[in-house]
This record gives structure tokens, sequence and C-alpha cells, in this order.
């Protein structure tokens, strides 16, 4: 049996397409969607798309085929993970690290730096977590906040408090309007 070898990044569509109209709009897409802040370090300046994967290439999807990194966070990154070892499987990304989406190694749960910077529309929607590897976590070191890094078990009691807050504020609103009918 032979081992098959590893596909090479096309180069030329590679590049035709980051030049290209359909990307500036897909890069658009991410900053509204993910912030224009660096997700690991929170910094606004010279903010890159980061590709997690080649495999949808011109169909990516910002929140899951997409990392914002700063320039300094995605030269640190591709010092330690060329593009050519990336990961290629498109299916499982909950299992999978959000930079390089392989899952050989253990992760640790962070919440995004640009959640915090969220417009209003934007905050609507859940926090970003990313799972970030043991090897993206060392390209990363010194860069990577440690107060995000986020347990289980936090996640769990937050969502709970959530939860009891809502409840609360729907009693609230039922016995207002059992006050208010004659």
């Amino acid at each position: 049996m032979s081992k098959k070898s590893k596909k090479e990044i096309p180069y030329v569509d590679y590049h035709e397409y980051i030049n290209s109209p359909e990307w500036l709009k897909k890069k658009r897409q991410a900053y509204w969607c993910l912030g224009k802040t660096c997700e690991v370090c929170s910094t606004s300046k010279r903010i890159h798309v980061h590709h997690n994967n080649y495999v949808s290439l011109g169909f990516e999807r910002a929140f899951r085929d997409f990392v914002i990194l700063c320039a300094a966070c995605h030269e640190a990154f591709h010092e330690v993970v060329s593009s050519q070892d990336l990961g290629r499987r498109y299916i499982g990304y909950t299992h999978k690290c959000s930079l390089c989406m392989k899952n050989k190694h253990k992760q640790s749960k962070y919440v995004s730096c640009s959640t915090s910077l969220r417009t209003k529309q934007q905050k609507e929607r859940k926090n970003r977590i990313l799972r970030i590897c043991e090897v993206c976590a060392t390209a990363l070191s010194g860069r990577l906040l440690v107060e995000n890094k986020t347990n289980n078990r936090e996640i769990a009691k937050r969502k709970k408090q959530e939860k009891r807050r809502k409840r609360l504020l729907r009693s609230k609103s039922r016995k207002k309007t059992l006050d208010t009918v004659p």
C-alpha cells in the first residue's frame, strides 16, 4: 500500500484568489462577523485574515474557516506551522484547533479577544471560543492572553446564570401583566 503524498496548495490559484474581488468580499465579511481585532492578543494594528484550511478556498465560512490575527501573531504562528501543514479535513470542526485544524495535540479553550469590541448587532451572537492546540499555543506564547482561557465549568456556570436571569425576567413580566389586568 503506497502512502498518499500531501497535496500542496496550488500557488497560482491561491494568489489569484487572494487578489480577486471575491476574496475582498469574503475578507470584509470576516471583519464584520469576527471583528477587526486580533483574536489572540487583541491588538487592532496590521490585521490579517488567517485561513485555517485550504479545502474550502473560495467557499469559506467566516466562523469556521477564518481567524483574525495581527501580523505579529500570524507570523509567529507560521514560523511553527507552515501553510502546507494546515489541516485539510473539512469534517469535524468542533474538535480541531481553530488555527491549524488538527486534533493530534491536547487543546485548550480561549475566548476570542474580538468579542468584547463587537457592535450591538454583533453582540447578539454568542461569544466565539477558540480551541488552540499545544503546538499553536507554544507558537503564540507571550502573545496569547492567558486570562481568556476558559474551563468548561466556568462556561457552564455562566450559561446557568444567564438562564436563571432570563427566567426571573420572564416571571417579573408575567406578574406585571397579571397585576395590570383588572
